[in-house]
């Protein structure tokens, strides 16, 4: 039941992101142009990636706070939206690099031969 209350914090976030930083509802609609039809989801585009992103938040956090700040949190991912995903999967791929960086540097060190100085 926790994880529905901070759902909907992040939905909050994702109507907070509309008034707030779009400044506008659009409504979900059918686009017609010369490349076809296309669906805009609108409204429903930024309270769905806010939902998300509260759920993702509170999934990450492995020392839960308490209640309120976690929904707290949650409102604030979800009207971070999008920004606060791209975030993480960056940090997330600056972490696998970095791993992936010292393993390369142990191979080589292990392969190459000291170099003593010459005195």
């Amino acid at each position: 039941m926790k994880i529905f209350y901070i759902l909907m914090g992040g939905v909050l976030g994702g109507i907070l992101n509309c008034l707030i930083i779009e400044r506008e509802f659009l409504y979900p609609r059918i686009k017609e142009d010369e490349q076809g039809r296309s669906w805009e989801p609108g409204f429903l585009s930024p309270i769905f990636v806010g939902g998300v992103a509260g759920v993702v938040i509170y999934l990450l956090d492995l020392t839960p706070p308490p209640f309120g700040k976690q929904f707290a949190m949650s409102v604030l991912a979800g009207l971070g939206g999008g920004s606060i995903l791209i975030s993480l999967m960056e940090k997330h791929q600056i972490s696998i690099w970095q791993r992936k960086t010292k393993k390369l540097g142990e191979a080589i060190t292990s392969i190459l031969p000291e170099e003593k100085e010459n005195e």
